[in-house]
């Protein structure tokens, strides 16, 4: 069932645009992302797709600004094909019912492209409207072909959810944490050859709402899409320093206007409130940058990344960078082990252990009866851990195509890793991860090229 037809579409985005102080075409495009997102859910292709991006931010994170274009990660093995049936659904509500013309595209990665992933698109021209010639008319909803490491299931919530019919108020879609998006967005920053303004609002956004980005995924992400580590670092520094002065401001007021309703339009012509947004996404990119070259000491041990950045192809920067992210992601999982273990209770639990002759099952199944969320956390670190096998044999894999020096300097850091946590966890309770491993001291090493 289509939420409107073609001519209350446009009687629909007034009437919300008056009451919420906000242009007709910000608002008909909202009204659209639902059809669009609809159609997905429909086609079922929804499910092997992850909603990303700023408008994955407004619709499912509270993101309070408004938004043009869907992006979703659908994962390296993606294939174009599989979007048949959602343009075909939508084809039925965009296309027939509402007379809007819809173009489709698959374009293959470009080797002169600062991010080289392959895309789909599928391009929506809204009806007339008044012509703002600052104010984009299409909508374009974009799939690449790159992961997305984490995910949660969200109902999809904005201004327009009143005038939806009831399907379309339970839109529930695979949408990247807080966290990850975080990461996108300071790739974004860094990558792009220009200033993304949107990028800016909803870095400070995130930054107000107590969001830190994750070093393991800014890493992952570099490595998703083929980046040079050193170079994206220096260009997210140079980034930060544009974000200062008149030329600043001005362009940043210059996009932000057509996503902001009246009320938050006005906040921005005070320099003082915009010198305060722009002086947090600065602020917040330096400390990126600081805690990514911190941490691990930029990335893999023993490995002279200047040298080996001038001197080997994008293949092999791929692989150290994507080990360089096995590392951290390691280094993250061993200090959240050791701090679930000095937590007070769980001390206690080894220690009635130990003064009362039970077992270890035991004493922390009776601390987890009184402390569910502590069961809930150790559940899922014991999930982390017990994914160890397979990561070791992925990055076995990648490994593959470093040269022998780089293998040996990654394999000594990645099993060092390794080792530190399942020495963590020599007092777990152990029949989980023992059946994963095979035995109980058995623990995954790292083979280059064995898997």
């Amino acid at each position: 069932m289509m939420a409107f037809q073609y001519t209350s579409l446009l009687e629909t985005a007034g009437r919300l645009a008056k009451a919420h102080n906000a242009s007709v075409p910000a608002v008909m495009k909202e009204l659209l992302h639902y059809e669009i997102l609809q159609a997905l859910v429909e086609s079922g292709v929804a499910d092997n797709l992850v909603f990303q991006g700023g408008t994955a931010l407004h619709l499912c994170h509270g993101g309070v600004r408004y938004s043009e274009d869907l992006d979703f990660a659908g994962g390296v093995n993606f294939d174009s094909a599989q979007m048949a049936p959602f343009v075909r659904e939508l084809e039925k509500t965009a296309g027939r019912h509402y007379g809007l013309h819809m173009e489709v595209t698959a374009h293959l990665p470009d080797p002169h492209d600062k991010v080289p992933v392959a895309r789909w698109k599928a391009k929506i021209r809204l009806p007339d409207v008044s012509r703002d010639a600052k104010q984009s008319y299409f909508i374009h909803t974009e799939v690449a072909s790159i992961p997305a490491h984490t995910s949660v299931v969200v109902v999809a919530r904005s201004s327009v959810i009143e005038v939806m019919p009831q399907a379309y108020r339970a839109i529930a879609l695979k949408t990247e944490t807080k966290e990850e998006i975080f990461a996108d967005k300071l790739i974004a920053l860094g990558a792009r050859t220009y200033v993304k303004q949107r990028d800016l609002w909803d870095i400070h956004m995130l930054v107000q709402g107590g969001v830190t980005p994750r070093d393991d995924l800014v890493w992952r992400k570099m490595a998703d899409y083929g980046l040079d580590s050193t170079a994206f670092l220096q260009r997210l520094s140079a980034r930060a320093d544009q974000l200062n002065g008149a030329e600043a401001k001005r362009a940043f007021r210059g996009e932000m206007l057509r996503f902001l309703d009246a009320p938050k339009q006005r906040l921005l012509a005070d320099d003082a409130v915009v010198d305060g947004l722009l002086s947090v996404v600065e602020q917040s990119a330096r400390r990126a940058i600081r805690s990514l070259m911190e941490y691990p000491a930029h990335p893999v041990p023993a490995v002279d990344m200047d040298s080996t950045i001038r001197s080997n192809p994008r293949s092999d920067m791929h692989a150290i960078t994507s080990i360089a992210a096995y590392h951290v992601e390691l280094g993250h999982l061993s200090r959240d082990i050791e701090a679930f273990n000095k937590r007070p209770e769980v001390m206690n639990a080894f220690q009635d252990s130990d003064k009362y002759g039970i077992s270890i099952s035991i004493a922390l199944q009776m601390i987890f009866d009184q402390h569910p969320k502590l069961g809930e956390m150790f559940q899922r670190l014991k999930g982390r851990v017990m994914a160890l096998p397979d990561q070791m044999i992925q990055a076995a894999k990648t490994m593959q195509a470093l040269s022998t020096r780089q293998r040996s300097a990654a394999q000594t850091a990645l099993q060092k890793d390794v080792d530190v946590i399942y020495r963590l966890c020599e007092r777990w309770p152990s029949a989980g991860i023992d059946s994963k491993l095979g035995q109980t001291t058995s623990k995954p090493t790292v083979t280059p090229g064995k898997s």
